[in-house]
């Protein structure tokens, strides 16, 4: 059973931390209690963390039926945008209203109720106050709330328009995300992805960590065919599993003894879960392949979470060339950034192709490579990173380990 306060947090893409898990204070949250967590270790990557909706998965479950507005529209003042996802079997669905800056949640498995005004922080990031709720299905909030609904619950989100909605709370080792609602109309593309949820034993530079996947077929019969590729240089081509109906956006394959959930959005978002066991990546986000170039990518600053060990929100900015900084918030509602140079590190993209990046990060205490899937929504940039880190002066016997990352420029 779930309930909004202090512990919960909604998810679909459920970005977790490794061995970590759900708390559940006792307490109700306060604006006091849910500033950012402090540094821990660099600002980009920490060690490795399971992005995942329990410690040790990242699941990636899309949505259904609502038509979202095309990319272009999608900048069209005020939006309302709807997330659905799927939480440990609860079906939650959440509604942001631009215009009336407010947030809505349905969960319909449990059920309750919640609703609640919406900041734009100057950090980029989203703040939710939970003012109002209630338990049961179709039930009216009030600000006394239930037993399932905390009053004064805050949550931290940063949003791709109309893709992807990524929650944080500090009382959760988790982050979670919601994907906007799509259909089988525009998904049979070709897509850059990247890896998610990566067990501390996962060696992304001798394992399939990003690649390409074409979607073909028809809505009845949507077929799929990949290669993924190491961050050592390697490809191959993925086995392909027999084709499946979309529905509503959604697609079950039969991957062997597993399934493999796939789900799209309609801005161009590919969502999967199901990929992989304990030992390898659980999950992959995956955006259509575009003409971005670096410059597209660069004079920007991005607002997004690092997942390792620990879920940091972090900002990266780039000026008018390729190399950037990134550094951990230490207070994402007042916008201010940790002085630990420690949490510094130098991000450089190196490359971008179909609109993959590539490039590499450099701290006081790892080093390493990522690739990045990208795409413009909504006047906005989005990169979701995966790729290898690995300590400085580390034994020439220790293979490098997985991080994620997903960024937001504003």
């Amino acid at each position: 059973m779930k309930t909004l306060g202090n512990g919960w947090m909604v998810g679909l893409i459920a970005l977790g931390a490794c061995g970590g898990g759900t708390t559940t204070p006792d307490a109700p949250v306060t604006v006091a209690d849910m500033t950012m967590a402090a540094p821990v270790d660099m600002a980009m990557v920490q060690t490795p963390m399971d992005l995942a909706m329990t410690p040790d998965d990242l699941t990636v479950i899309a949505t259904q039926d609502l038509k979202q507005p095309s990319p272009d529209l999608v900048a069209a003042a005020p939006p309302v945008f709807t997330y659905v996802g799927d939480i440990n079997g609860d079906i939650l669905e959440i509604t942001v209203d631009h215009g009336a800056n407010t947030v809505s949640g349905v969960d319909t498995t449990t059920p309750f109720v919640f609703t609640g005004p919406v900041t734009l922080l100057p950090s980029g990031f989203l703040r939710v106050i939970v003012t109002a709720g209630c338990d049961g299905a179709g039930c009216t909030p009030t600000n006394k709330g239930s037993t399932k609904v905390t009053i004064g619950t805050i949550l931290h989100a940063i949003e791709a328009p109309g893709t992807v909605l990524v929650i944080h709370s500090d009382k959760d080792a988790n982050a979670y995300g919601l994907v906007a609602r799509g259909d089988c109309s525009s998904l049979f593309t070709t897509y850059n992805y990247v890896m998610t949820g990566f067990p501390s034993t996962f060696d992304p530079i001798n394992s399939t960590t990003f690649g390409v996947v074409t979607l073909g077929g028809s809505a009845s019969a949507v077929t799929i065919a990949s290669m993924g590729s190491t961050l050592g240089g390697s490809t191959k081509s993925d086995p392909s599993p027999p084709p499946a109906s979309c529905n509503k956006g959604e697609m079950i394959f039969s991957a062997g003894s597993s399934l493999l959930t796939i789900q799209a959005s309609a801005t161009g978002g590919l969502f999967v879960s199901g990929a992989g066991d304990k030992t390898s990546p659980n999950g992959a986000v995956g955006f259509k392949q575009n003409s971005l170039a670096l410059a597209d990518l660069e004079n920007k600053t991005y607002s997004g979470f690092a997942f390792s060990d620990t879920t940091n929100a972090i900002s990266v900015t780039f000026g008018g060339s390729a190399a950037g900084t990134s550094k951990i918030f230490s207070d994402v509602d007042n916008n201010v950034l940790s002085t630990d140079m420690t949490t510094f590190s130098t991000v450089t993209l190196s490359g971008i192709s179909s609109g993959l990046a590539s490039g590499t990060f450099t701290g006081v205490v790892t080093t390493g490579s990522f690739r990045a899937t990208t795409m413009s929504v909504g006047g906005q940039t989005v990169m979701v990173l995966a790729g290898a880190q690995a300590q400085i002066g580390a034994d020439a016997g220790a293979h490098s380990t997985g991080f994620n990352a997903i960024l937001v420029s504003h």
